[in-house]
């Protein structure tokens, strides 16, 4: 009988488990190589968060927020600033002959948005109405290689990690003009 309940208590824990593993938010890296050159890059990230630990990594993330969401806006702008310039310093694509790709051209959000996201997650926090989860936020980038791109060595900002790499080269077709359907391959 002890055993039969162990593997049941056993049982409901890995369940329980599956359950929360499948609502994390992880940050993801999605690459679309298009054209043999062009990289479409879309970055799913918790940005207080990997801010805090590029800028601030001994501050808890209530600290942070309150330090940082009470903060002058353009002593914000210029810390959100330094925060990038690292991020740029520490991405490093390479092609397969270990060439740099220069580094992509991301949008990231103003400073002013981004310091409201960090005062409505501490006011989150303190009354409690706080989601699990933080919002991730999706930046935009591109970026050209001068030179074909087969394969590519990928280096990128410790605070942004871990990191789902996503990569890919589509395939692409024309529809045609008459009604015929279009055959997809997978």
């Amino acid at each position: 009988m002890k055993r039969f309940f162990g593997r049941v208590c056993l049982l409901w824990v890995l369940v329980c488990a599956c359950v929360q593993a499948h609502e994390l938010q992880e940050h993801k890296l999605q690459m679309v190589l298009r054209d043999d050159r062009h990289l479409i890059m879309s970055l799913w990230l918790d940005i207080p968060n990997a801010m805090r630990k590029t800028l601030e990594p001994s501050l808890s993330s209530a600290a942070f927020e309150m330090k940082y969401s009470a903060m002058p806006l353009p002593l914000f702008e210029k810390a959100w600033g330094q925060c990038i310039s690292v991020w740029r310093e520490q991405w490093q694509l390479k092609n397969s002959a270990g060439a740099a790709i220069s580094s992509p051209d991301w949008r990231w959000p103003d400073g002013a948005a981004l310091q409201n996201q960090i005062k409505l997650q501490m006011m989150a926090n303190v009354t409690g109405t706080a989601h699990a989860h933080a919002e991730l936020t999706v930046i935009a980038g591109e970026v050209v290689s001068n030179s074909i791109l087969q394969s590519a060595r990928l280096q990128m900002p410790t605070s942004w990690k871990p990191l789902m790499v996503v990569s890919y080269k589509p395939s692409q077709q024309w529809t045609p003009s008459s009604e015929k359907p279009v055959l997809l391959k997978f």
